[in-house]
């Protein structure tokens, strides 16, 4: 099964490779995987908007998807 990072993210890219390489055979990011777009965050929690984003890679891929959303908070 092919998972699709939601992200562009090199640093998460590894690190999620590094944890879940053993459950995908293949995980790409949204750029190895040809996949341009930006998902508009606009969502009330960084929850909303990580949910947002792998709903539409999924959609865009046919794959499984994840992201991640955080930031900063002050």
């Amino acid at each position: 099964m092919k998972l699709i990072i939601a992200s562009n993210n090199n640093h998460k890219l590894f690190e999620i490779k590094a944890i879940l390489g053993d459950c995908f055979e293949d995980i790409k990011s949204m750029k190895e995987a040809g996949i341009d777009h930006e998902t508009v965050e606009d969502g009330e929690t960084f929850y909303d908007n990580a949910l947002k984003k792998a709903r539409e890679i999924a959609e865009i891929s046919g794959c499984c998807a994840l992201a991640d959303d955080s930031g900063i908070c002050v």
